[in-house]
């Protein structure tokens, strides 16, 4: 199964009308899901889109989020925090703040080095691009 039949395969669940439906739409996502995490290198944004479909499509029925799913997403926050978390490592071990030095560390694609460098900056640990489109690297604030 590739990226295109499973996306396919969501879009044709979209729109389900009974419960019956609704139910064989929700496992279907979970299989697409199970697929996904095989298939796409970078599956994250899709697996959080279709996540987010699965919770509809159980609001729908008025059940709870099917435990695989759950799995799934707090693995996928386990991950992400991992990956903040060597990342802020990086940063400040070498004090390299661009985008292109988290690509070349992490072997990731740009759009994901931008999150993650959109993340370091929410978290306090490099400042906003100056006037020169450059990045520092900020003193931890000491903890009381």
């Amino acid at each position: 199964m590739n990226i295109q039949e499973i996306k396919a395969a969501v879009q044709a669940h979209v729109d389900c009308g009974t419960d019956q439906e609704t139910r064989a739409a929700r496992d279907h996502l979970v299989t697409c899901l199970e697929q996904l995490h095989r298939v796409v290198p970078d599956w994250r944004l899709v697996v959080l889109e279709l996540i987010a479909e699965n919770e509809r499509l159980s609001a729908r029925l008025g059940e709870e989020v099917s435990p695989e799913v759950s799995q799934m997403l707090i693995q996928l926050q386990r991950d992400e925090e991992a990956e903040l978390v060597s990342a802020e490592g990086f940063v400040r071990l070498t004090g390299r703040t661009s985008i292109s030095a988290l690509q070349r560390n992490f072997k990731i694609a740009y759009g994901r080095a931008c999150r993650l460098m959109d993340k370091l900056h929410a978290r306090g640990v490099v400042s906003p691009i100056d006037a020169e489109g450059r990045r520092t690297v900020l003193k931890r604030e000491p903890r009381p």
